[in-house]
């Protein structure tokens, strides 16, 4: 009998199977992902920038209980900017979640975005945790 490729149906799939919960290092500077809406809903220019500042705000929040802080709009953007705001959809979630799998946690931030969903849903299928509010993340000296 020949198996096919690609993950095992559900129900034949082993605990091992799943990816492991990744711990999270205590008393260390981790590399924590701001997620939340920047275009969601079809936001005008202004409204993106709110969104933006939004972002950023958590995101110094982040930095002052001693971690280092990444937004992966503010990743893209400059890219995007070089390239051609046409190749915006091509470009944006691909570079979010791509720099999301390098991130220690997450910050779900904001009202609804589906990007900032696939963002944390990134997280929580790694095992890696979500906070949804800053003062769940814990200060650490840096």
């Amino acid at each position: 009998m020949t198996r096919r490729a690609g993950p095992r149906p559900m129900a034949a799939r082993k605990k091992t199977d799943r990816p492991a919960a990744r711990k999270v290092p205590r008393n260390r500077s981790l590399l924590i992902m701001i997620a939340g809406p920047y275009s969601a809903g079809g936001a005008d220019a202004a409204r993106r920038a709110e969104n933006l500042a939004a972002l950023n705000r958590a995101a110094a929040a982040v930095f002052d209980k001693g971690h280092i802080p990444v937004i992966g709009v503010n990743n893209a953007l400059p890219v995007i900017e070089a390239a051609g705001q046409n190749r915006f959809d091509e470009m944006m979630m691909p570079m979010s979640l791509a720099l999301a799998d390098r991130c220690d946690a997450c910050l779900r931030v904001g009202g609804a975005s589906d990007g900032a969903d696939r963002e944390a849903d990134r997280f929580r299928q790694s095992g890696k945790p979500v906070y949804t509010d800053i003062g769940q993340i814990e200060e650490v000296a840096r």
